[in-house]
């Protein structure tokens, strides 16, 4: 949400009082977050809702709903208020779910997974005036509901799909407010991709597809202004397009950070597509023990070491591992950069308080001297390096 938006959702919640939810007493509807909005107040999580609920005044609530079976109709919420939800989570909710949900009108986060593919049921999404997150997986609508959505208040989706055409793209396109998306298609057509370029105000985007995309597919995004970051990977994550593409891409839009790189002007001339293919290869130093972590420190001298803590079983880490790698190839000359599996080296997490994965440490003389949890884009790594340097 926006300050301003917070601003007057905060008072509205105070100004309504405590509010009873009623959900059927015979069966769990799943989990309820009764996130507090204030700073003073506790969040409180209800694993098994059932029955009675009582939301504090000031107080948000979320209904994740279970995986195992189908929401269906969700006839449950006829019970409800119609500001009772501000976030919502399912599977398989239908049609009949998806118009009451539309009747929830504090909504501003709504994920589904594999809902009706009615495109005039999910249309009626597109009234909920506070929603600005939505997730949609496993999407087999025809897709022409997304342009219902233009003129709203969307700023972020995601959305999952088999296939995407050209009409689904061009609904997308009409999302003028979007600031972030990512779009996860099995197949997906190319050229449609030119109707993106609507999205004047867009930051970030993702593409993963297993169809066959070149870079002038993306000869859109140079008049996007506000583009910051743009992933374009396989389906399954992995690469997609070749190293020279990578590069051609590269040149074409200079100031987007592409799958984590970026360089500056002064450098992309100089590129080769065999720089891109073998980014990182042999400048990231991964430690066993702590002995290994101690030689390294010792060695480095007056040199920084940036320490990134990670798992194998981290899905952020899989991500951000490349953005690290190449970050490490780009400035080996002055930082030594460390990969450290909690899992492998227990002790180094403990020795440093690692809460989570992935985690980076700057440490100098054997001082961290700066840390930061969780991933970071590439440019934004370069400022965390730079700072905690200057500093």
């Amino acid at each position: 949400m926006s300050e301003q938006s917070n601003s007057e959702y905060d008072e509205r919640l105070w100004n309504r009082g405590d509010v009873v939810l009623r959900f059927p007493a015979d069966r769990s509807v799943g989990e309820v977050q009764i996130v507090a909005v204030g700073d003073e107040d506790e969040d409180v999580e209800i694993r098994d809702a059932r029955g009675e609920v009582t939301v504090p005044a000031g107080h948000m609530v979320s209904l994740e709903m279970p995986d195992d079976s189908p929401a269906g109709d969700l006839a449950f919420l006829d019970d409800l208020p119609a500001d009772a939800l501000a976030g919502f989570a399912a599977s398989g909710v239908n049609a009949a779910g998806l118009a009451r949900l539309a009747k929830q009108k504090e909504l501003f986060q709504v994920v589904l997974e594999e809902p009706e593919p009615d495109d005039h049921a999910l249309a009626g999404l597109a009234g909920l005036s506070e929603l600005e997150i939505l997730g949609i997986e496993d999407d087999r609508s025809p897709g022409t509901w997304f342009e219902r959505f233009g003129g709203s208040g969307l700023m972020n989706l995601e959305v999952s799909r088999p296939r995407t055409d050209t009409d689904a793209l061009g609904g997308i396109g009409a999302i003028d407010a979007l600031y972030s998306l990512r779009l996860l298609s099995d197949e997906l057509d190319g050229v449609g991709l030119e109707a993106l370029g609507a999205l004047d105000g867009l930051e970030s985007l993702t593409i993963w597809t297993d169809s066959t995309l070149e870079p002038s597919h993306f000869t859109f995004a140079a008049d996007m202004p506000e583009l910051d970051v743009l992933e374009v990977k396989s389906a399954d994550g992995g690469d997609l397009l070749m190293p020279d593409q990578m590069l051609e891409l590269l040149r074409m839009l200079p100031d987007v950070e592409i799958n984590g790189l970026w360089y500056t002007a002064e450098k992309l001339p100089s590129l080769t597509a065999r720089d891109i293919a073998h980014v990182g290869d042999q400048d990231v130093i991964a430690i066993e023990n702590v002995d290994d972590f101690d030689r390294l420190v010792a060695r480095a001298g007056d040199t920084a070491v940036l320490a990134y803590f990670t798992a194998k079983w981290c899905g952020p880490c899989k991500q951000f591992g490349p953005i690290v790698e190449r970050f490490a190839a780009d400035n080996a000359d002055r930082v030594m950069t460390a990969r450290i599996d909690i899992d492998a080296a227990p002790e180094l997490a403990e020795r440093y308080e690692i809460q989570g994965v992935p985690t980076l440490l700057v440490i100098v003389q054997g001082e961290v001297v700066a840390d930061h949890g969780g991933s970071l884009p590439r440019r934004d790594l370069e400022h965390f390096v730079k700072n905690a340097l200057d500093g």
